[in-house]
């Protein structure tokens, strides 16, 4: 039982770790791209091109499956008695992470073979300006399935100052999320700044904190095991 558990938080610790360091990597490359393509940005808002553009898709990828490893992790930290909330939060976690590889799938494999065969892309499907339609589903999932998920798990954590950072983080984060479906839903993507700040630069904080409690979670689990075995002995 005891080894068990510690193997959970290791696992919880090291998914969000990685989750860390990607969205550490795609908000500097993001930034290097927004710079690169600043002629192009003052027609559409966070605009970016290739190579940026392939490196980020390719992040998000990335990202997506230990985004549902950590929050799987959650749902098996979490008590009794919350367990309705990280199940919901594993669900919507799910729903995001198998919407957003999709998309960012069909990006970088068909896409760009479209454009590269001198067919003319089909902006309104395609990832390629807004309004389109694999767009609007990828804001559906950064905005809404994410934030959801982050809010369904924030009252998983009660108990001590490192709980409530964690659940204070992951409310802001979500919110912030949610807030930014009004971009899309008006149209005007500035609104789409509030999602932005929510899943860049606050969820990743969410994740370090995350890794810190299942790291000393994983420790207690030890060191309770190792009292046991000696009491044995």
């Amino acid at each position: 039982m005891g080894e068990s558990t510690s193997v959970v938080r290791r696992i919880g610790r090291v998914s969000a770790l990685a989750i860390f360091l990607i969205g550490i990597l795609y908000v500097i490359t993001g930034a290097i791209g927004l710079i690169a393509s600043r002629d192009l940005a003052q027609h559409e808002p966070f605009t970016q091109i290739d190579p940026f553009l392939a490196i980020l898709e390719l992040l998000i990828i990335l990202v997506a499956p230990p985004m549902v490893v950590m929050m799987a992790s959650v749902h098996s930290y979490a008590p009794r008695s919350k367990k309705i909330y990280s199940l919901t939060a594993l669900c919507f976690m799910t729903l995001f992470a198998g919407m957003t590889m999709s998309i960012h799938f069909v990006q970088l494999t068909i896409a760009r073979r479209i454009e590269s065969a001198g067919i003319a892309p089909l902006s309104v499907i395609f990832f390629s300006k807004w309004p389109s339609v694999l767009f609007a589903l990828d804001l559906l999932a950064w905005d809404l399935f994410l934030g959801l998920s982050l809010l369904f798990a924030a009252p998983v954590f009660k108990g001590g100052r490192l709980h409530r950072w964690v659940r204070n983080f992951m409310t802001v984060s979500g919110g912030l999320c949610l807030a930014g479906i009004v971009g899309p839903a008006t149209g005007d993507l500035r609104f789409q700044i509030l999602g932005i700040i929510g899943y860049a630069f606050v969820f990743p904080v969410v994740c370090m904190l995350l890794a810190i409690l299942f790291g000393r979670a994983e420790s207690l689990s030890e060191g309770a095991k190792q009292e046991m075995g000696a009491e044995a002995a």
